[in-house]
């Protein structure tokens, strides 16, 4: 399994005993430090996909044994021809190997209930997989 870690570098200035305006400026960031496996396995899955109150929910897991970066997680609800009703893209982050996150996408409320298909995708820096939902207009109201 891959092993991460963050390095935290941090500028403290000196307090200056002058008078008058000063202006301090603090320096912090970190750094994020992946060490590889001997044998990387870079493997994910929509873990989970459901629609409750107007809302879709899906988690995105990392199965392998290494990190990837979700580029962007794609939300699209389709009526009973397949036409696309809605669309919502959401931003992703680092998915640390055994790792999971939940995202949730809003269907707008004048659209729901026309919605009978949900597609999802998930886009990584090397993968892309895909999950469908049938949703019917019970899955709209909140409970």
């Amino acid at each position: 399994m891959e092993r991460t870690y963050r390095l935290f570098i941090e500028e403290i200035p000196e307090p200056k005993k002058t008078e008058g305006a000063n202006i301090v400026i603090a320096i912090r960031f970190g750094l994020p430090i992946f060490v590889k496996p001997l044998k990387e396995e870079t493997r994910g899955e929509i873990a989970s996909l459901s629609m409750g109150g107007g809302v879709v929910n899906a988690v995105a897991k990392n199965t392998g044994n290494v990190h990837f970066l979700v580029r962007s997680v794609l939300v699209q609800g389709r009526d009973g021809a397949g036409e696309k009703v809605f669309s919502k893209e959401l931003g992703g982050w680092y998915l640390l190997a055994g790792a999971s996150r939940p995202y949730a996408a809003e269907v707008p409320a004048d659209l729901c209930r026309e919605v009978a298909r949900v597609d999802v995708e998930v886009r990584t820096d090397t993968l892309v997989w895909n999950r469908k939902l049938v949703a019917d207009p019970s899955m709209c109201s909140a409970k």
